[in-house]
């Protein structure tokens, strides 16, 4: 019987110590980077020592074998998870691209997976280099010498039909072909809005925040596209989603009075117990439901129903304004706090025949 528990025991344990983890990388500089994970011929050499700065110089120099899966993008800005991870530590090998440069910065970055935690965050930058990679040499010999080539094998591309093939099921590849439509890279409110159970709103100076940078409210980027009337969101965030956050899309028609909000979208992240939720909010009328919404630790994708909500505005949608906030709700302590972020066009979100159209 003892051998047959300690059996199951170190059954368990076996198990535990192959589920996948993930680490998110995020890329706050203003290049794209493109990067690989866990090189083979890299294995073995210990990152800290004096002569791996030498032993990824002829890595970069070397011509690739036939079948090499080449460098993923990471754009500048952007967030990226690196799933299926085996626990333990990794190498991330990479460059940033500098426009019109004829060398371009490599880094590399040692990441953990696991040791407790399904998730962690790491950015890297492009500074300090371990050295500069000659473009138009060995694995850089896809990109032109003016540093606007083709990027190497391995990267994303556009769909060849105008489709966006986005599906909204927390898993985020089909948005890498997507241009970051606004980055909220440095980005910080002067102030903010604070309202507490039976005192009105006030605005407040930024230092008086209780959850800013906390439970989702610092927004990193944000990706939009328009396609057969669905409105199609990302978000990331730099820190973790935690209930009691809401995103919200103020929608401003231009007939409407300036102070007043009429139609309003709500993105409720997932919780521990509850699925994500898109709501549509009428003045006068009851929430419905305005589309799908899924969400992990620190992404959320959402498609939103663009007939429902032109159908609520007196313009028409083409014509209408969007706002964007993170706000945080302590349901304890009944305080409400809201983070703005930007306002932009509808018109200027872009259409799939307008990402895809042919590059002149």
């Amino acid at each position: 019987m003892k051998a047959l528990i300690l059996g199951l025991f170190l059954a368990a344990a076996m198990l535990a110590g192959a589920q996948p983890f993930k680490v998110l990388l995020n890329n706050p500089e203003e290049s794209d980077f493109y990067f690989t994970l866990d090189p083979p011929e890299l294995s073995g050499f210990d990152p800290a020592a004096s002569i791996f700065p030498s032993v990824v110089y002829d890595y970069f120099a070397d011509v690739p074998p036939a079948g090499w899966p080449g460098f993923q993008p990471l754009p500048a800005g952007a967030t990226r998870r690196l799933e299926n991870l085996a626990e333990g530590t990794h190498l991330v090998v990479g460059f940033f691209v500098l426009r019109n440069r004829t060398e371009f910065p490599v880094r590399t970055l040692t990441v953990r997976a696991g040791g407790g935690m399904s998730e962690r965050l790491y950015s890297i930058y492009a500074e300090p280099s371990l050295f500069r990679a000659r473009v138009g040499r060995g694995r850089l010999a896809a990109f032109a010498a003016a540093g606007k080539g083709a990027p190497p094998a391995g990267v994303v591309r556009p769909p060849s039909e105008e489709r966006l093939n986005i599906r909204i099921d927390n898993r985020y590849d089909d948005w890498e072909a997507i241009p970051v439509l606004v980055s909220f890279v440095d980005y910080q409110p002067a102030s903010f809005s604070r309202e507490q159970y039976g005192t009105p709103a006030r605005v407040l100076p930024l230092s008086e925040a209780r959850y800013w940078k906390k439970g989702g409210t610092s927004l990193a980027e944000l990706k939009a596209a328009q396609e057969d009337r669905t409105l199609y969101l990302f978000l990331s965030t730099r820190s973790a989603m935690a209930d009691g956050l809401s995103i919200f899309l103020y929608f401003r028609d231009p007939k409407d009075k300036p102070e007043e909000n009429r139609v309003t979208v709500e993105l409720l992240p997932a919780t521990s117990g509850e699925s994500g939720l898109a709501v549509l909010w009428v003045k006068d009328r009851a929430p419905i439901a305005a589309g799908e919404l899924a969400s992990g630790s620190f992404f959320l994708e959402a498609s939103l129903d663009l007939a429902a909500i032109d159908a609520a505005l007196v313009s028409r949608l083409e014509l209408a304004s969007v706002e964007l906030t993170s706000c945080f709700r302590d349901r304890l302590a009944l305080v409400y706090e809201e983070f703005y972020y930007a306002t932009l066009s509808v018109k200027e979100i872009p259409t799939a025949a307008r990402l895809y159209a042919p590059k002149n």
